[in-house]
């Protein structure tokens, strides 16, 4: 009896201390669906006093947004063009599995924030928001669809 328990007890052992093979890591799919080229309008915004007044600046532009798969797990690459000659880019943005980014950084005078969220596979959402001193900020906006 006391070598059926030894052995049954050695059989155990083996099975659960056997290296389990872990399955390759798989991109992730959901960002997989938004890579591709987005156009649309950006509108951008700048306020800041001036003398007893407060001044509010827009600027519209047409954009043409190349989304890219990132350097890092879960995350996109956003090239940026304004009306043709104007370009940057925003790297290694993290999404979640609910289709949107955000994020917020600094704090009093220097605070920023980041809202990205896609809608239908086709649709960007993008908000950007920026003190730049206590009374000053500045951001850009706008909703562009997949071509």
């Amino acid at each position: 009896m006391n070598g059926n328990r030894f052995l049954l007890l050695l059989l155990v052992l083996l099975i659960f201390s056997c290296k389990k093979e872990t399955p390759p890591t798989e991109p992730v799919s959901y960002l997989a669906r938004w890579y591709g080229t987005y156009h649309g309008t950006s509108h951008k915004w700048t306020s800041y006093p001036q003398g007893s007044t407060y001044v509010t600046n827009h600027w519209y532009k047409d954009v043409v947004v190349d989304v890219q798969k990132g350097g890092t797990d879960s995350t996109l690459n956003f090239a940026f063009t304004y009306d043709d000659t104007i370009f940057s880019s925003r790297n290694d943005i993290k999404f979640s599995s609910n289709y949107s980014h955000n994020s917020q950084w600094g704090g009093g005078s220097s605070y920023g924030s980041l809202d990205v969220q896609f809608s239908n596979d086709t649709v960007l959402t993008y908000n950007l928001f920026q003190k730049c001193g206590i009374p000053c900020s500045s951001g850009e906006d706008f909703v562009i669809y997949k071509k």
